[in-house]
């Protein structure tokens, strides 16, 4: 079995915790801070505990898609999706708390890189670090243009 993966990020940005959340837990909004998607669509509106979100986006030059499913959500302080089917599965974290004026925003990424299990782990860790990086940095700036 591959290595299991545990990757994460933070960033504070200069907005409150509820105007973060519904950016950052919007998936419709996913387009505007994920660089690499090329789609989301909401599959079982409204989002709520068992919805389920289908993405797609380029990941190291390839086509991918997945689908979430929302495990736990509590805004604006907590998303949590499980990522059932896709190149990788396993669970994505996003958490918002405030931060003086602002908010301490993380991403978690726990599980198996299945289809990119040919890869070097560290390799795949840099790369999805880097991603979930510029992510936040993308969110931060969506959130103050």
């Amino acid at each position: 079995m591959a290595k299991s993966l545990d990757v994460g990020a933070e960033r504070t940005v200069a907005a409150p915790p509820d105007r973060v959340a519904a950016v950052m837990f919007d998936p419709h909004q996913d387009p505007r801070w994920m660089k690499a998607l090329t789609g989301s669509e909401l599959l079982d509106a409204p989002l709520a505990c068992g919805s389920r979100v289908r993405r797609t986006a380029r990941f190291l030059g390839r086509s991918i898609g997945w689908t979430t499913t929302v495990t736990e959500y509590t805004p604006p302080d907590r998303l949590v999706l499980d990522i059932s089917d896709g190149p990788f599965v396993g669970v994505v974290t996003y958490e918002i708390e405030p931060a003086g004026t602002g908010s301490l925003v993380r991403i978690r990424n726990v599980g198996q890189p299945g289809k990119f299990a040919w890869l070097p782990s560290g390799l795949m860790q840099r790369v999805m670090a880097a991603s979930l990086a510029k992510d936040l940095a993308n969110l931060e700036a969506a959130l103050t243009s």
